[in-house]
Formats: structure tokens, sequence, C-alpha cells
């Protein structure tokens, strides 16, 4: 197995090279009239060259089928396909199909104002649809929809048929800058829309569904799962559950940060680590019970693929099988694999049955981070073999036993690291310095997890006595892998942030004296962040829904280049309007933070309710607090902003009429924030402010007649509308009440931002192709 890891690349790895190349190509120019014609091109060029040049050949060849392949798979859809009844608005339907992958609840946000949301706890699973009823009319529809199954009760399995009735959208894409693309995501699990399903509205269909080995799979795994967390503490169940069956559960996601700060997110993957040790134990237990070397390895191949079989189908998984069972193949059968080779046969596999993987962060550091380790073993090969002798000629003490297990396994892990940090920079943002340090220190943790969990799968299901026992070790060593994360996570200095391409842009471009404001699509909230003339950052409410801070705001602060922000405004006491302050307060450097003198007092409220909450952040930050009130004003790298409501003695007014009202002045432009402002606020602040040229219509939109009168009064060429689902169905009565305006939708065009130039002219952009007007 040494000399096949070391050996040269041959055939199978240059023909994996050869379809990763043809499916990045493929996906990015999906015509498949083109990759057919030039794959047909590269065959005849074949007849036409000389025998040296036939393995250029079929590398062409073979990339040129990959990107064919690639592009059928980006582009096909066939007349029943379901994305054919699937759009942005919400679209009331029933659909029958069969449940593919079991429904789990959500891991909820980890934001402090997470339990004060009003979004319902829901599980998700996924449903191949069979029919869809749209409008009275069931037709049949192929395709796979994320079902989102809010209430408490029996949830259906995997293999179940059902008739489920709800809302559905096509899957969405990233609305904000440096957001969550959901619909490139899922369509590489060939999902391509969301599902909403209320309490009770789902109905079991009588008939087995045809995928029984699937639900087989699903029951099997969930036997070993109870079987391996029996006896574990609540806080090492997922990550337990995450190492040795590969099963990411929602309550995952509270480790996930820490693992992935402090670079060991790759832990938390099977890999070959897990498949290596789990063929050493089957080897050694084998070894006292069958002494011939071949059968052994017969009977390692059929655990390993009993094994394979309860897994997730990740990129790592089917990486490391294929890898493995083809090296045990060959050495079964006395031919010669090298990893390079069992690496472009995996590639090959992984691409032939989904060549979009390609395009997966997974997928990628799986195969870059096995492409460095070999890298790696070839050079140590070499090196040995030139000083036999000599350099290792103390192997055989102790000393020199640990001396080259740190060297191989410290030189592997700094090879996967600088294979995997373009890509790990490319889509997350981040290079973890301490990486393979880290990782050095806590693969025997692993190890350990990894086969301690395995022995109390197996042996506590004969020898249940020892089944407690088993529990304590393995949940000695789940806590101190966590321990060693959140070490890592929490040591300056190791995690380096990627610069945006605005950071960088703004490295050469000269100074940029315009104003921007970019509206943020956080749902039925507001959250702005402003970019004065003078390159100074300020926010107006950083609001959206208990977890836009981590989802959506931060993202978004970081793909605009924001390294500190001046200034952050709450404009009143609703959680829609400060439900991300928490998160920007501890992420993002604040110098003040300014509210209304309507916004309730530190002992005007309970502690433990959303403002009491928000108040401890606050304190907790050190941050100044500010109370401001209609005539305050600053001057702001060329600009003015004033406040304009409510006035220093009002008093008995609701949140939303106490709302702060800024007037904001640049480049001979007025642009007006009006948070949620209502009848009694509209009254007070009256006709004063004709001519201001953009404004946020307020509270999202709110169908009050004062409130359109008011907003149309104002005269905006420009009038954003920060929302989510659109509050009425057909023509939005704002585009009614403001004809000739440039109205813009959160909820449909993404971000908008609005730039008011030099010349203070108004440019408007909007996130989500065709979508702004």
């Amino acid at each position: 197995m040494r000399e096949a890891f070391g050996s040269s690349p041959g055939l199978l790895w240059y023909g994996g090279l050869a379809g990763v190349v043809g499916c990045a190509a493929g996906c990015v120019v999906d015509r498949v009239w083109l990759w057919v014609g030039l794959s047909l091109v590269v065959w005849c060029s074949g007849w036409l060259v000389g025998r040296a040049w036939r393995g250029v050949v079929v590398w062409l060849l073979v990339a040129a089928v990959f990107a064919g392949w690639a592009a059928v798979g980006q582009g096909r859809t066939c007349g029943d396909d379901l994305r054919h009844y699937l759009v942005r608005e919400r679209r009331l339907v029933a659909v029958t199909g069969e449940v593919v992958e079991a429904f789990a609840g959500g891991g909820g946000s980890s934001s402090v104002l997470a339990g004060f949301g009003y979004r319902p706890e829901t599980r998700t699973g996924v449903l191949a649809v069979s029919t869809i009823t749209v409008e009275g009319v069931v037709v049949a529809a192929r395709g796979r929809l994320l079902v989102h199954l809010s209430g408490e009760g029996e949830v259906p399995g995997v293999g179940a048929r059902i008739e489920a009735r709800g809302w559905v959208t096509e899957m969405e894409r990233a609305s904000n800058p440096g957001g969550f693309d959901a619909r490139a995501f899922y369509a590489r699990r060939g999902v391509y829309g969301r599902l909403r399903v209320g309490a009770g509205s789902w109905d079991r269909l009588e008939g087995a569904g045809w995928l029984g080995l699937r639900g087989l799979r699903a029951g099997v795994s969930g036997v070993l799962s109870e079987r391996l967390l029996a006896g574990l503490d609540a806080e090492h169940v997922a990550l337990v559950d995450a190492v040795v069956l590969g099963r990411r559960g929602a309550a995952l996601e509270g480790l996930s940060e820490a693992f992935r700060m402090s670079g060991l997110a790759h832990l938390l993957a099977i890999s070959g680590t897990h498949i290596g040790l789990v063929v050493l134990l089957t080897a050694g237990l084998l070894g006292l019970v069958i002494r011939h070397p071949r059968w052994r390895l017969v009977v390692c191949v059929v655990v390993l693929l009993a094994y394979l079989a309860v897994l997730p189908g990740r990129a790592s998984v089917v990486r490391s099988g294929v890898m493995a069972v083809s090296l045990m193949m060959a050495a079964w059968s006395g031919r010669r694999l090298s990893g390079f080779d069992a690496l472009g046969l995996a590639a090959l596999v992984i691409l032939g049955f989904d060549p979009v993987q390609v395009l997966e962060a997974g997928f990628e550091l799986s195969f870059a981070a096995v492409a460095g380790i070999l890298l790696w073993v070839r050079w140590r090969v070499r090196v040995a073999a030139a000083d036999a002798g000599s350099a290792f000629e103390d192997h055989r003490a102790w000393g020199g036993r640990v001396r080259r297990w740190v060297v191989s396994v410290g030189g592997a892990g700094v090879a996967a690291w600088l294979a995997t940090m373009p890509v790990a920079a490319w889509h997350f943002g981040w290079v973890v310095l301490a990486g393979p340090v880290l990782t050095l220190i806590a693969t025997p943790v692993l190890m350990g997890v990894l086969g301690v969990g395995l022995l109390k799968m197996l042996v506590g299901l004969v020898t249940p006595a020892v089944d407690g026992v088993l529990a304590w070790v393995l949940g000695g060593l789940t806590a101190c892998l966590i321990g060693m994360a959140d070490v890592g996570a929490s040591l300056p200095g190791l995690a380096w942030e990627v610069p945006s391409t605005a950071e960088v842009a703004g490295w050469f471009a000269g100074g940029d004296d315009s104003l921007r404001v970019t509206y943020l699509s956080v749902g039925s909230g507001n959250a702005y962040v402003v970019r004065w003339p003078d390159g100074r950052w300020w926010m107006v409410d950083a609001g959206g829904y208990p977890g836009a801070g981590e989802g959506v705001v931060l993202p978004a602060l970081r793909a605009l280049g924001v390294g500190r922000l001046e200034t952050l405004v709450v404009t009143h006491s609703d959680l829609d309007h400060y439900a991300a302050v928490p998160e920007v307060l501890s992420s993002v450097g604040v110098g003040r933070v300014v509210v209304p003198v309507t916004f309730p007092e530190r002992d005007e409220v309970v502690a433990d309710s959303a403002v009491g909450v928000l108040w401890g952040c606050l304190d907790a930050s050190g941050v100044a607090v500010e109370r401001v009130s209609a005539g305050w004003s600053e001057d702001v790298g060329g600009a003015r902003v004033e406040a304009v409501w409510p006035e220093a003695g009002a008093a008995g007014l609701s949140d939303n009429d106490g709302s702060l009202v800024l007037l904001v002045a640049a480049n001979g432009c007025r642009v007006l924030f009006t948070g949620d402002l209502a009848a009694e606020g509209i009254a007070g602040v009256g006709d004063g402010l004709a001519g201001v040229d953009v404004v946020d219509v307020p509270h999202h939109g709110s169908r009050k007649p004062e409130a359109m009168a008011w907003v149309a009064g104002l005269g905006p060429e420009v009038a954003v509308q920060s929302s989510g689902w659109p509050r009425s169905v057909g023509v939005n009565p704002w585009a009614v009440a403001l004809p000739g305006v440039g109205l813009f939708e959160t909820w449909r065009d993404g971000c908008v931002t609005v730039v008011v130039g030099r010349d203070g002219g108004i440019e408007v952009g909007v996130h989500l192709d065709g979508g702004g007007r």
C-alpha cells in the first residue's frame, strides 16, 4: 500500500483531471451542441495525429465529453420537469410524492435573540414529487422539493408516499452581497424549490414507495446512531454522530463555527482518516481468525462497503470509499494502482453521476487535500530512498518512531492545508494559519473518537455492560476535541479574513465622494448600510429575523468591505430593526449606538425581554449609547444628517410612532429614513419635508392611506420597500400610490443600492437580475 501511495500518476489520474477540467468548463459554458461538436472534432483528429500525440487527444476527448455531460446536467428540463411550475412568488399547490430524505428539526439560530423570533419551528425533508395540483389542475411532475413541515407530531419517514398542501416557491438565489446562494447549493442535490406545509396539511398515501433500499439504509443508520449515542451527554451527541456516521444534524451548527475558525472543520467530514481506521480495525480483528491475507482483504472490502452503505453520499465519502476499495482490490489481484490513479478514478465516478459536483466546496476541498497529501508522500518516499540507512536509522527506537510520525503526519497536514487554502479562501473567505498544527494535535483524538465510537456500536450490542465504560471514554475524547476547537478559534491572529473584492477595489481606486446606501434584504425588517462620501460607514437599523446577523448582515458587511461602523442607528425598539445588533457588536467595530429619546431605558424593561437582552449586549460591548431627538444633526464627510422626529418631549407614543426619522443631505440630494413611522408620527413630522429624492416607505410598505399620501407628498424619485413576502396579491398598492416613482422591493429585487454621485445624479442597482425597474 505504501508503494501505491508513492507511485507516479497513471492514466486514471490524468483521466480524472480531464474530467474535472471538462466538468468545470461545461458548467461555465452550458452549450451541449458546442461540446458534442468539439468531441467529434477531437475524435476525428485522433486519426490524423501521430502516436506521440494520441495521449493528448484522449485527454482532450475525455474533457470534452465530461464538459458536454456537465452542460446537460446544468440545463436539462423535460416536459414534466417540476421547475416549469416554480416561480419566485408564492403559489398555493398540492403535491404527491415520496420522502427521499428524512425530516429533521432545524438547528435554529445561535443568536441571543433567537427565542424572540416570529418564525415557527419547522422540520425539513426532501420530497420526490410525482404530481402537482395548480389552480385545481393535476399534472404529472418530476423533481424534488425541500419541504418545511411546521407543527409537532408525526412526520413521514423515508420511503413514505404523502400528499402535502402548502405554499411553493422556486429556490431563491443570494439576495445580498456575500449571501448564501440556496438555488445553486440545492440544485447540486437536484432540489429546485421550497414547499412550506402547515400543521396537519399533509396525508399519508397507501402503498409503499419505490425507495425500499433508501428506507432500509435510513433505518439501519438510525439504529446504529441510537446505539452509538446512548449514554452520551447532549453536548457531545452531534459531534459523535457526525464523526462516526456522517449524520450532520442541525445541532451541529453550534459547533461548526468553532471548528471552521480553528481550521479543524475537515475533521467533521467522513474522509480517508475515517475509512482507513475502519479498515485497520477490521484487519486487526480479522487477523485473529483469518490468516490468509487475500481473504482478509475480501472481508475488509465487504465490511467497508457495508459501512459506506449507511453513510450519506457526500463527495468525501464517495471519494474515500472508491479509493480504498480500488486500492484493496488492486492489492488482492496483485496489480499496482497508484494513489493518484485511485483519486482519478474517484473523480470520474463522482462526476460521472453528478458532473456539477465540480462546483461544490466539499468536492474541491476533498480532492485538493488528497492530491496535496499524495504529492507529499511521493516526495517523502523519494527522500527516504535517497537517504536509506542514514536519515531514519533510529526508526526502531521510540524517539525515532515519534519523530517519524510527527514529520509524516505534520507534513501531510501542511501539504493538505496548502492545497486547500485557495479553495477555502474562495468559498469561505478565511485562511486559518494554525490549521496544520492543530490538525497534528487533534488527529490522534479524532482517531480515538472514531475507534471508540465504532467499538461502542458493535461491542455494545454484544456486551451491554461495556457500553457505559465506552460511553464515558467517548465522552471524554469528544470533550477534548471540542475543547481544542474552542481554544483554536479563540486564539487571536490565527484566522485571517480574505479581503473582499470591494476592499481590493478600494485599495486601487481613487477617492469616491459619492453617498451610497445599501438596503439589505432581510425579510420584513430594516438593515441599511450607509457609506459616506469620505469613506466612513454607518448602519441605520440592523434588523430582520433572529439569525439574520450571522446569515445576512455580517456576510454583507464583509462583502461590502466594512471594517468598522462609526455609528449604528436603531430607529426604535421593534425586534425586526435590531435582531442583528448583537452579532454586529461582537464581530464589527462599532464606535457608538444612536437611539431615539423614545427608546426604552435600561431600567424600564425586563432583563429577559428582547429589549432587555439588547441592552445587555450593549452594556457588555462597552459601546456608548446616544439618545437623540428632532434637531440633532451632524456633518459627516461632506454630507449632513439630521433627526426630524421624534420631538424631545414626545411621550405616550407607540414604538412605531416614536421611530427615529433621519434626513441625509449629500451632493444636492436628500435621502429620508422613516423606520416604522405610523399615523401619529406622520402627523408630527408634517408636510415640511417636500423635495425628498430617496425614501424608504414606512413600516415595510404597510398599507396605510395616511402613509401613502405622506410619501407621495414628499415627491421622491426613488422609493424602497424593505419587506418580506408581498403584503397583497396582484399589484402593489404602493405602486399605485406612487405613480412615476421608481419603486424597489427587497423581497423581489434583493438588496437595493442607491448611489448619489458627485453631480447629484442618482443610480439604483438591484442584487437580483431582472428584479428592478
